[in-house]
């Protein structure tokens, strides 16, 4: 008897019997009795709590062994010969492309089968139509992202065709330009920071725990290994010093120092010791009964509960503080209401309009401010991220990179490996600053520092300008207090005796400055909208939308509509936040400062 096709309940259902055998192939342990992997009726999986989780538990263990990196997969020695860093994520979705392709031949193969074809709502795949609904600015994200994998491919099969004898003719056609992007879309939204040897990889198991701003999980690992061999300490690759005699000098070579010597002899790296043929002192061989006794603590991966979960509850992971923007560039979908929302202006927008207030500044301090204030931002936001991680007394790395993005903990609207060639120029120029309104339509910390330099006194520029260092505890006083714009009075306490303290002048001038951000970015907004028939066009849209999501009949092509519109609204609110913030700057500099 025929049997008539699967449901996509059913399919998933079969995927993950067998992702489930794999998993116990390769040793990738999750607890049974308070993990559940679910199927929902599209096919998905997603892990719950089969009863209440407990803060601090570890849920599930991965093997480094069981990744899918540039350095697990059976072409490891060729795509070391691409033009990038074979830690890149680039590297990691042709590693994806290849595996995928061997088919069942693949080792990965019960992983691979898991995975969808491709990440539906990422914006690789949009129509015109569909990108129609975007702001022009990720518009053009999404075209430059398209040329740059288009580059990308012709390394690809520049690879292909000096290695006919690896990528044979069937092979090939599994491994085109359309299969090379549905593997970027993958990696772009599942791949996680390793650590210094793997880079990025995909992980089997820990890629089903879902996103939420509330999370419930840190992904854990010992990022600190050998960048050569992987081992994390006890690592022998540099052990024996080079014998550097006055003749001999050093260079650097693959990330380390190699002896260079006077006879013109070619740099050699050190020999390096294979992990699995390493004989160790009898202190760190541990229980000879224990089966485990060949994973080193730093080869395995976890995901641990940071959150009580009750029982029944889905089990959340985080993939960043990301803006809708970037979970919809990234991840293909948008999640309202985390508070992670920001409308982003430019600099030359900025100067734009402070000069049109008599604010804009002369050369010289957005000089200072690209050469000095900026970069003291980041060392406090790096301290204060350092501060943290002491404070919890987390011993491991955690977070996810590219795919998961606590890697560098902000919007990265860049092209997924734009910074990943294997030789950068020192010269190039610095990535543009994060300069934006935020949720609580307050300023980000690089935004306000810079609204300082350009209202300081004269004088005062002056001495920060002489000693350039001194403006760092200047930075760490707007951090103290939170990067807030002071605007109204407050009743503080002096010397027993409250008292009322007015708004100083140089946040009251950058309040409005905030608020003509905001009013700017509303008006620009506005006219950008009105090909859809404005505010209230996008918003009949999104009912429609969601009506029919009510009566179960949503295509991919609503989703993707539905995601743009809520841009829009998300960006709109911050930018009337920003308004209300604000209202001391409707009023004179005397009325408030005198």
């Amino acid at each position: 008897m025929m049997l008539g096709p699967k449901s996509p309940h059913a399919l998933g259902v079969h995927r993950l019997q067998i992702l489930l055998q794999w998993f116990e192939e390769h040793r990738v342990t999750l607890d049974a009795t308070a993990l559940e992997i679910r199927v929902d009726h599209e096919g998905a999986m997603a892990v719950y709590a089969k009863r209440n989780v407990s803060e601090d538990e570890e849920l599930c263990q991965i093997p480094k062994q069981a990744i899918l990196s540039p350095r697990t997969t059976a072409i490891s020695d060729l795509i070391e010969l691409l033009p990038y860093h074979i830690t890149s994520t680039f590297c990691v979705a042709v590693a994806l492309l290849y595996e995928r392709a061997l088919g069942e031949k693949s080792v990965f193969w019960g992983y691979i089968q898991s995975l969808p074809p491709r990440e539906e709502g990422c914006t690789l795949f949009w129509s015109d139509e569909e990108l129609a609904w975007l702001s022009a600015a990720q518009r053009k994200q999404v075209l430059d992202d398209r040329r740059l994998i288009d580059d990308d491919w012709a390394a690809v099969v520049k690879l292909m065709d000096d290695h006919k004898d690896v990528f044979g003719k069937d092979l090939r056609e599994r491994m085109n330009l359309e299969h090379f992007k549905e593997c970027v879309s993958l990696v772009s939204s599942r791949a996680f920071t390793i650590d210094d040897y793997h880079g990025n990889a995909m992980v089997p198991l820990a890629d089903l725990f879902n996103h939420s701003w509330k999370e419930n999980v840190h992904f854990m690992t010992d990022g600190a290994v050998c960048e050569f061999c992987g081992v994390g300490e006890g690592c022998w690759c540099w052990e024996e010093e080079p014998d550097m005699g006055e003749s001999d000098q050093t260079s650097s070579g693959n990330g380390g120092e190699v002896a260079v010597h006077a006879d013109d002899a070619a740099p050699e790296p050190p020999e390096l010791y294979d992990p699995e043929e390493w004989i160790r002192d009898e202190d760190d061989m541990g229980d000879e009964d224990d089966e485990d006794d060949d994973i080193r603590p730093s080869d395995i991966l976890s995901m641990t509960a940071f959150t009580p979960v009750k029982a029944g509850r889905e089990i959340f992971n985080t993939y960043g503080s990301d803006s809708s923007r970037a979970l919809l560039k990234r991840y293909g979908f948008v999640e309202r209401g985390s508070g992670h929302e920001e409308v982003s202006i430019n600099e030359e927008e900025l100067r734009q309009l402070a000069s049109s207030m008599g604010q804009g500044g002369d050369e010289e301090r957005w000089m200072f401010w690209n050469g000095v204030g900026r970069f003291c931002v980041d060392d406090v936001l790096n301290a204060d991220d350092s501060d943290e991680e002491m404070e919890e007394d987390i011993d491991e790395d955690e977070g996810e990179g590219d795919g998961h993005g606590e890697d560098d903990g902000h919007d990265d609207d860049d092209h997924m490996h734009q910074d990943d060639h294997s030789e950068a120029s020192e010269e190039e120029e610095a990535k543009p600053a994060p300069l934006a309104l935020t949720a609580g339509g307050t300023p980000s910390p690089h935004l306000i520092t810079l609204l300082h330099i350009l209202t300081l006194s004269d004088q005062s520029f002056e001495s920060y300008q002489s000693d350039p260092m001194s403006f760092l505890p200047y930075v760490q006083k707007l951090a103290e207090k939170q990067w807030n714009v002071q605007t109204k009075v407050r009743k503080v306490k002096v010397r027993g005796q409250m008292k009322l303290v007015k708004p100083s002048k140089t946040d009251l001038v950058i309040s409005k400055v905030l608020k003509e951000i905001s009013k700017h970015k509303l008006d620009e907004m506005g006219k950008e909208v009105e090909e859809h028939g404005g505010w209230k066009g996008l918003e009949s849209r999104l009912t429609a939308i969601e009506n029919k999501a009510k009566s179960g009949v949503l295509e991919e092509s609503d989703r993707r509509i539905r995601n743009a519109i809520w841009c829009w609204i998300e960006e709109r609110a911050v930018c009337e936040h920003t308004q209300k913030e604000y209202p001391w700057s409707e009023r004179s500099d005397a009325d408030i400062c005198n």
